[in-house]
């Protein structure tokens, strides 16, 4: 017996006979299909801020749509007649053309003079009875019931290019034109005024239902240099109201979403949030000068206290110098008759000593006085804040209290040590003017100063220049 071939293994294949085509996009099928090739416009001239072009601007006219008295109704395309039917021949059921009996001839005619009779009133006159506009526009009876709406008797769909040609802050005017309103008018047939709207007032950020809206007050009037008073980071404000009243401060940042301020305070540095209805703006200047008072109450009492006790002092002596004016006449005849060379040798022998009074505002000085509070503010540096006389002042000490009554002799003057660091002149030809200091000498007690005004380099003593903490802008 033969041996039996071995049995040949059957084989499986794939074939993919489909070739996958790359299609390319012609430049007429990239463009979308509601794109219109606009003609091409060219400037022709540039005057001043007008350009002129080729193509004519169209003139933007006033949008109005008409109204709608009676609308015209679609039929149902599958209702529709070979022949074009007009806007008013519409299949309606007509109860004329069916053959009435006689007694529906007589209901019908009560009913017509029941309805006549129900126009007319007292007098007999005809009552106007207005339709409604939303009635007369309402779809025909006999097309549609509660449980069958036909859409097809409704007006299209709007479209995009409705809605882009008809801006939406111009829909409202555009209605009120197309019912007959033209600006400037009254609206109305009775209506002789035009009737003002009412604008609706916000109410402040936080302020609650039973809450007073009152008026923020409004900033007060500064100079020139200083700008307008904005509030933003930066800012100097004055709380009017709550825990912190009458104190100043720097905004550090806002919460507008709560209406707040967040302020670090003058007077201890502390950071607090207090309501934007609770501030008010005030300038560097006025910071600088009130910010920390910690009484300014009694400090401003007490100017006024003061100030009308000087008005009565100088009325005493204003009164007392016209009372011996006679006597000082005859003084003044006798001393004429004497020589004018021995007048200038007994003034040049005796001469006579006048005081010197160099109080002045916005310097620092030092307190050398050691009985006054038991020593309390010996040696301490401090401010003086308003010169009360000519011997008095008024000075505010570094933790922000008001010491009054404060006599010259109390006080020396304080040269500052930082630089760059300003000083005002107290005596002398230049009294009054603001320097920077450049080098100071201990050993002969002075100090070389630069004028602000007119860069004059002058020395000075140390006990007639000070410190100055105000405003160094308009000594320039």
């Amino acid at each position: 017996m033969a041996a039996a071939a071995p049995a040949e293994k059957a084989g499986l294949s794939f074939k993919f006979t489909k070739k996958v085509e790359n299609k390319v996009l012609s430049c007429e099928k990239s463009l979308t299909e509601g794109e219109v090739n606009e003609e091409r416009d060219y400037v022709v001239s540039v005057d001043d801020s007008v350009v002129k072009s080729s193509l004519p601007k169209a003139e933007k006219k006033e949008l109005v749509i008409p109204l709608i008295k009676n609308n015209v109704w679609r039929v149902p395309k599958n209702e529709k007649s070979g022949t074009q039917k007009d806007a008013g021949d519409i299949d309606i059921p007509d109860e004329d053309k069916t053959e009435l009996s006689l007694e529906q001839q007589a209901i019908k005619e009560i009913l017509a003079e029941a309805a006549n009779s129900g126009n007319l009133d007292s007098k007999g006159t005809t009552k106007d009875i207005s339709i409604p506009l939303l009635m007369q526009n309402k779809v025909p009876d006999g097309f549609e019931t509660d449980d069958k709406v036909d859409v097809s008797l409704r007006a299209e769909e709007s479209t995009l290019e409705d809605y882009e040609s008809v801006p939406i802050e111009e829909y409202g005017l555009a209605m009120l034109r197309g019912m007959g309103w033209n600006p400037g008018k009254p609206i109305g047939a009775r209506c002789t005024e035009i009737a003002k709207p009412i604008e609706a007032v916000l109410r402040p950020k936080g302020l609650g239902l039973g809450a007073d809206s009152k008026m923020a007050k409004p900033p007060p009037l500064v100079a020139k240099e200083d700008g307008d008073l904005v509030l933003r980071t930066g800012a100097y404000i004055r709380i009017e109201e709550g825990s912190h009243k009458d104190l100043y401060g720097q905004v550090e940042g806002l919460d507008d979403e709560n209406a707040r301020v967040i302020v670090k305070l003058a007077l201890g540095g502390k950071t607090v949030t207090v309501s934007e209805l609770f501030v008010s703006l005030v300038s560097k200047k006025d910071y600088q000068k009130y910010g920390k008072l910690l009484n300014k109450e009694k400090y401003d009492d007490y100017k006024k206290k003061h100030e009308a006790q000087e008005e009565v002092v100088a009325e005493k002596r204003r009164e007392e110098r016209e009372r011996h004016m006679p006597h000082k006449r005859s003084r003044v005849e006798k001393q004429r008759e004497s020589s004018k060379s021995a007048e200038k040798r007994e003034r040049s022998r005796s001469p006579k000593r006048k005081e010197q009074f160099w109080l002045r505002p916005q310097i620092r000085v030092r307190f050398i006085d050691r009985k006054y509070k038991d020593g309390k503010y010996y040696n301490t540096k401090m401010t003086i804040e308003d010169v009360t006389s000519r011997t008095t002042c008024m000075c505010n000490t570094e933790d922000g209290k008001i010491l009054e009554d404060i006599k010259a002799s109390m006080l020396e003057t304080v040269i500052p040590r930082k630089a760059p660091a300003h000083v005002l002149v107290l005596l002398g030809s230049y009294c009054g003017q603001v320097g920077l200091v450049l080098k100071r000498d201990k050993e002969r007690c002075c100090a070389t100063v630069q004028m602000l005004y007119d860069k004059a380099v002058l020395d000075f003593s140390y006990d007639s220049i000070s410190e100055y903490t105000g405003d160094i802008s308009h000594h320039y």
